[in-house]
């Protein structure tokens, strides 16, 4: 049981972790075609 928890909390870090990188890379590609615009 505990040993489920923890395997069942580390996936959740793990899919924050991804979620996160995705938004930053969406941040970064708007920032760059921003800066061509101009």
């Amino acid at each position: 049981m505990n040993a489920m928890s923890a395997v069942r909390r580390r996936r959740r870090e793990h899919f924050e972790l991804d979620r996160r990188q995705q938004y930053f890379r969406q941040v970064r590609e708007f920032t760059i075609a921003y800066m061509r615009k101009q």
